[in-house]
């Protein structure tokens, strides 16, 4: 098109040939270095929502950026009379040790920052999440579930912990404050579902109802946990629609009903099996990872409470789930981490100097200790 527009004269040509159309053209390479960058940190620091002035003036800047590398960086660099090849080659190979050494820097410094916020030896992640957290991909057959907490003389477990990934930490956490062994029962993004079919992946379905068993017939186990990234499941993931609630048909009302009708015929049968059955909800998520919400706080010393998201957020994300706690079985306790994660404003990422999170949603081992801690009388 713009061969034929330069051969004859048409509006096609007539319209590239306008003087900022062409200074769009020149710099386009340009542009096409700076925006992206740009763009990127913008995200970063204002968590992942740009609104339409903040996108006008990002392009602004963009085009005033890239007008001033090509006109100051790139038109010297492309006269060999200013700029030598030798130049050129001796300045990239400076440029990328430059890069790799600041690279290196950084990295080391944002792994040394986190960890210096961490209570004691706490670790961030369950050190077990890798061998005894059950997946589509990692299948651990429930009669070869983890004991965590065993002390190699042939104690029992009493406690048990069934659910998602949400079980982990939890489970890791109640090793270390319980005095009994715990068995972990955790299966990655598998819903209270212990049927195959449309409400859950046939392999989860079939994992769940045999751990569900395995706990049923386990006579020595008197406490059960039960853990589910319970929103998810019913309304989806939040990441794509915070500050928003995800929309009602991001989850078909059918799967949802069936779902937590799932859930409630679990607790049911746990009750009835005359064990202590404590439901665990989930704990607020957030607007994005920790490693965005924390990057400010990394470099203080006095690393104390930081806000994740408003509890008024919350409220509207955990409204159907609060609105259908009349239908847990009698006897089943409920603990809320929200209660001890959230004052009437905010919901926190860290509190007390230690991380809560590890991502956007699962609580860390310092986090699962803390929850723990505060509800320590009413499981008692």
């Amino acid at each position: 098109m713009l061969f034929f527009g330069a051969v004859r004269k048409n509006r096609v040509s007539i319209l590239l040939s306008y003087r900022p159309l062409v200074l769009i053209g020149l710099i386009s390479y340009s542009l096409y270095l700076v925006h992206q960058p740009l763009l990127s940190f913008c995200l970063v620091l204002i968590e992942g929502h740009l609104t339409p002035p903040l996108t006008i003036l990002l392009t602004v800047l963009s085009l005033v950026l890239a007008y001033l590398s090509w006109r100051f960086v790139e038109q010297p660099f492309r006269d060999r009379r200013k700029v030598s090849g030798h130049f050129i080659f001796v300045a990239s190979a400076v440029s990328l040790c430059l890069v790799f050494v600041v690279g290196t820097l950084v990295m080391w410094y944002a792994k040394s920052a986190k960890n210096r916020i961490l209570s004691g030896d706490v670790p961030l992640v369950s050190p077990m999440r890798a061998s005894c957290h059950a997946s589509d991909s990692n299948y651990i057959d429930p009669d070869d579930a983890c004991i965590l907490g065993a002390d190699g003389g042939g104690s029992k477990p009493s406690i048990a912990v069934f659910g998602d990934s949400h079980g982990v930490e939890l489970s890791y956490a109640l090793s270390i404050t319980e005095e009994q062994p715990v068995v972990s029962l955790t299966y990655s993004a598998c819903p209270p579902v212990v049927e195959s079919g449309l409400y859950a992946p046939s392999k989860c379905a079939e994992w769940s109802s045999k751990a569900l068993t395995s706990i049923l017939i386990n006579t020595d186990i008197d406490t059960v946990y039960v853990v589910y990234r319970i929103h998810k499941h019913l309304h989806g993931d939040q990441l794509n629609w915070y500050p928003d609630i995800p929309p009602i048909d991001e989850v078909s009302g059918e799967i949802r009903t069936a779902r937590w009708g799932a859930l409630v015929s679990i607790l049911t049968r746990l009750k009835d099996s005359k064990r202590r059955v404590i439901l665990v909800l989930q704990p607020p998520e957030l607007a994005g990872d920790i490693k965005y919400l924390t990057r400010s706080e990394y470099s203080s010393v006095q690393y104390t409470d930081i806000y994740g998201v408003p509890y008024s957020w919350w409220e509207r994300r955990t409204e159907f789930v609060i609105n259908h706690l009349a239908t847990i079985p009698d006897g089943v306790d409920i603990l809320d981490p929200s209660l001890a994660l959230c004052d009437s404003e905010h919901c926190y990422v860290s509190k007390k100097g230690s991380l809560m999170y590890f991502d956007d949603d699962h609580l860390s081992v310092a986090g699962a200790l803390y929850v723990l801690k505060y509800f320590e009388r009413s499981i008692d």
